[in-house]
């Protein structure tokens, strides 16, 4: 490996968890044998866990480069929300082809500079979860 790759120290991640299964074409979304139909989201978050490593960006690469892996879409889709998303498809050969609209974020409703770091990316508050004191936010395009 790389010395300078080696010495650079984890300091958070990024995840993504999936409930139900990814549309791939017309008809997707509807269940087969009487099975019922779940509606299909990515649900991502991300933790800065080094204090010292926080507000510098990283989060935001992070997101960016995950949301480009899942979706195929260049991260700059996923910036930049002041200027209007051109419907590009993904490229063919990137990408796990999850639809933007399935991308979900459930974020403390404390955590400001987390809500805003997902609004800043592109997602808006949809739903507050009381019980759980969070709020949902959905990608808008």
């Amino acid at each position: 490996m790389d010395p300078a790759i080696q010495a650079l120290p984890m300091v958070g991640d990024v995840n993504m968890f999936f409930k139900g299964v990814i549309p791939t074409g017309p008809g997707a979304d509807f269940a087969q044998d009487g099975e019922e139909t779940q509606e299909f989201e990515a649900e991502i978050e991300i933790m800065i866990a080094e204090p010292a490593f926080r507000r510098k960006g990283l989060a935001l690469e992070a997101l960016q480069l995950m949301l480009e892996y899942a979706t195929g879409y260049p991260s700059s889709y996923f910036s930049d929300v002041s200027q209007p998303r051109l419907m590009l498809p993904p490229a063919q050969s990137k990408g796990l082809g999850i639809p933007p609209s399935s991308l979900v974020a459930r974020i403390s409703d404390t955590n400001t500079p987390s809500i805003r770091l997902f609004e800043l990316l592109g997602f808006r508050i949809t739903r507050r979860v009381a019980v759980f004191n969070e709020v949902e936010l959905r990608f808008k395009q």
